[in-house]
């Protein structure tokens, strides 16, 4: 029920933990989880990304100046979001009014568009160090997670 959590230990972090667990596979509500790639492998659920999680990526990123614009500006959406998501629930709305939530979509894509612009492409015969990688593997999270990563409860 949406009042409760689930948390578990177990010494692999991997698909043996979670089926060893044995919720995921047949659970039908809203899990909220970290991004970890294998959560998007149950099909039966609906997914959330943790903002908490996003928040301190996004902390992590900004410190790099180059990364500072776009972090910066998503974690600010992102807690503006939230609080719109509680006011809507105070109100007893579904849902962000539409016009409201349409100007925070747009805002959101203009930002993963700013995060792909300060993430180029490395020269040639040349890798990303960590902190590009970082970098990067959040802006492409953020593009390819946005429904779940803007699901507020």
């Amino acid at each position: 029920n949406e009042l409760l959590t689930l948390i578990s230990a177990n010494l692999s972090r991997g698909k043996s933990a979670v089926e060893q667990l044995g919720l995921l596979p047949d659970f039908t509500g809203t899990a909220v989880h970290d991004r970890f790639g294998i959560y998007f492998d149950y099909k039966n659920a609906t997914h959330a990304v943790c903002g908490a999680h996003l928040i301190r990526n996004l902390a992590s990123v900004a410190e790099v100046q180059s990364q500072s614009a776009w972090a910066t500006g998503m974690t600010e959406l992102l807690l503006e979001m939230k609080d719109a998501a509680q006011q809507s629930r105070d109100l007893c709305q579904s849902q962000i009014p539409d016009e409201i939530l349409g100007s925070f979509l747009g805002r959101y894509d203009s930002l993963v568009a700013m995060a792909f612009l300060a993430n180029p492409d490395p020269a040639k015969r040349t890798k990303r160090n960590s902190l590009q990688r970082e970098s990067y593997n959040l802006a492409v999270a953020f593009s390819k997670h946005k429904e779940s990563i803007c699901r507020f409860g």
